[in-house]
């Protein structure tokens, strides 16, 4: 069946359209429909075109991108392409931009452009854009402050666009790189290596580019774009929304709510549990939404139907605000000592408790003294963090501390049941897939290198062994590039795979033979039944087993107890390599320690307890 191409013109103004539809006509891809999107009616198009086009008529208040986007999604076209008048076509553009899309597997495309004017400036300006052709180089250059794209070269899929509908729904779309820039969380663009599209006016280089300012109140759209490494996390983003999932169209009335508030989100251990409470509250008609000052990844949140409110936190009437139209607040969470400093704002807006839970033992104690008076309890998710904090706080308030360690829900319908990891990776289905997972920041990047260092150890004796190191952060290249140095050393480029932040991470676990990490990832990878080396920040290396765990549970697996004697890099990598060393060679023990793991969190690891706490909490307040 012939693919269709759906055309978007933009024709805001009586700019004469002759040339750009004449240029339409003339296409050597003949299944196309198109649309005039207009302020008024627009006379002498019929002569040209004749029966293939409709003329949208829009309110001149209408955010036109925020228009296209929604108006796209309900087109019969398998393509979508915008076009802005008086900029032409090349006869095959359309042609070669799907041919060369469909023969890529590409959801977006563009091409090289030229001037149609003698302005010397805007034709080195495209014959500068023309120089960034495919999606590494482009994305390289972005990184860089310069963006060589513009919307109307792009031809797009329209299952693309209609996968990312549901997550942009309260984005403002006010010019073209907004729109770019959203397309680019998602996809890497190339161009096809030709000039098929002619433009009157140069709209390169965009003015965030000539702008660029990277200090941190800036507002350069391009500037936040890259301090939030967006391209950096395209793959992640991607995985979210094709992660097939009905997306809640209508307001639940929730029975209560609590409000969490964190100084920023981003990915890791922390937003993990709060995600996963939120959707066992959800069952207890309990709703949990957030108040923070930044988030970059806001899809996430769209996935799971947690309300997300993004704003100056010490803004106190956007505060007030936010509060006056979230319905039934029960209670307020906080997670970070940096967002104690609001209690006393909390306190004069809403009567509710304040909830403090501390994560691990990198908190100042100084800060949490400081507005103790003002939370009315404090939950530690281990026994180690509780016990740290008693020794350093005033003792009047230790009525006030809970321990409540990480438990964990799993949903089935978001691990993939697919086998696909190693098909993916290259690599044969009779192959031992290792992974190693945390936020690639602070400590937690010396211990990915320790563990990289023992699998060179391990790989030395197992050809069939690889590893996956999964997660970001400000150490991420150095990591990645010491990936790419053994696979160098090893001579082969599918030895260790750095895959960067992944969204359905728990399918990898699902699909791997063996989990090292810490915390959450280390419950993660137990709930499904798979073998775990807890590997934290206090150094030690245990085999996850019966003999072990209550001591791994009270130190949140190795990750809040330290002991600076024991920190040994050597004896740590010579630890790590004889346990995986034992694990890999006995598929038995691997899967005995697995189903001891997934009814070790079945029977104690579950969210009974925290729930229980949040519903009575509720409860008694109503």
């Amino acid at each position: 069946m012939t693919s269709k191409l759906n055309i978007l013109l933009i024709a805001l103004d009586n700019t004469d359209l002759s040339n750009t539809l004449t240029s339409i006509s003339k296409q050597t891809f003949t299944n196309w429909e198109l649309f005039i999107i207009t302020f008024e009616k627009t006379d002498n198009i019929s002569n040209i075109i004749k029966n293939k086009y409709q003329i949208i008529e829009i309110n001149e208040k209408t955010s036109i991108f925020n228009f296209l986007l929604s108006f796209s999604s309900s087109l019969s076209g398998d393509f979508i392409t915008l076009m802005a008048n008086c900029d032409i076509n090349d006869p095959k553009r359309f042609e070669k931009q799907i041919s060369f899309m469909n023969s890529n597997n590409l959801n977006i495309c563009s091409c090289l452009e030229a001037s149609m004017n003698n302005n010397i400036y805007e034709k080195e300006a495209l014959i500068e854009s023309n120089k960034f052709i495919d999606s590494d180089n482009i994305n390289s250059v972005i990184s860089a402050s310069y963006l060589p794209l513009d919307l109307y070269t792009f031809v797009l899929r329209k299952n693309f666009l209609i996968d990312i509908l549901p997550y942009c729904t309260h984005c403002i779309f006010d010019s073209e790189i907004d729109l770019i820039l959203y397309f680019l969380r998602f996809e890497k663009i190339s161009k096809v290596p030709e000039i098929l599209y002619y433009v009157q006016k140069s709209r390169l280089p965009h003015k965030e580019c000539l702008n660029y300012c990277e200090s941190p109140r800036t507002t350069n759209k391009l500037a936040i774009f890259n301090r939030n490494k967006i391209l950096d996390n395209q793959s992640y983003f991607k995985e979210i929304i094709t992660s097939k999932k009905n997306l809640s169209t209508y307001c639940i009335e929730y029975d209560s709510t609590i409000v969490t508030i964190l100084n920023s989100v981003n990915i890791g251990g922390t937003e993990s549990y709060v995600i996963n409470l939120a959707n066992r509250l959800k069952k207890e008609n309990i709703q949990l939404c957030i108040l923070t000052n930044e988030c970059f990844n806001k899809e996430l949140f769209v996935f799971y139907d947690i309300p997300i409110y993004i704003f100056d936190l010490k803004n106190i009437d956007k505060f007030k605000n936010t509060l006056s139209i979230i319905p039934n607040i029960k209670l307020i969470q906080i997670h970070m000592d940096k967002d104690l400093y609001l209690c006393p704002m909390i306190k004069s807006i809403l009567n509710v408790p304040i909830i403090f839970t501390i994560h691990g033992i990198y908190y100042s104690e100084k800060i949490i003294q400081s507005y103790s008076n003002y939370l009315d309890e404090i939950i530690f998710v281990s026994e180690y963090s509780k016990k740290y904090y008693s020794e350093l706080l005033e003792k009047s308030y230790i009525h006030k501390y809970l321990v409540i360690p990480n438990g964990i829900e799993i949903s089935n319908d978001i691990i993939s049941k697919k086998s696909f990891l190693k098909k993916a990776l290259g690599i044969d289905e009779n192959s031992i897939i290792l992974i190693y997972c945390s936020r690639l920041s602070y400590n937690k990047s010396k211990l990915a290198l320790l563990f990289l260092e023992s699998f060179k150890k391990v790989i030395k004796k197992n050809k069939n062994v690889f590893a996956i190191i999964a997660g970001n952060g400000n150490y991420a290249l150095s990591i990645k590039n010491l990936c790419q140095n053994i696979n160098k050393e090893f001579n082969d480029n599918n030895k260790v795979f750095f895959l960067g932040n992944k969204f359905n991470i728990l399918s990898y676990y699902f699909e791997s033979d063996l989990i090292i990490g810490t915390g959450r990832v280390a419950i993660e990878a137990m709930s499904l039944g798979k073998p775990v080396i807890s590997f934290g920040s206090n150094g030690h290396v245990n085999i996850v087993d019966n003999s072990n765990i209550e001591t791994l549970v009270d130190s949140n697996f190795g990750d809040h107890s330290f002991n600076p004697e024991k920190f040994n890099d050597e004896l740590i990598i010579n630890k790590l390599t004889e346990y995986i060393n034992l694990l890999i060679n006995s598929t038995e023990n691997r899967k005995k320690l697995g189903l001891w793991n997934k009814s070790y969190i079945e029977n104690y690891l579950t969210l009974d307890k925290i729930t229980n706490f949040y519903l009575n909490e509720c409860k008694a307040r109503n």
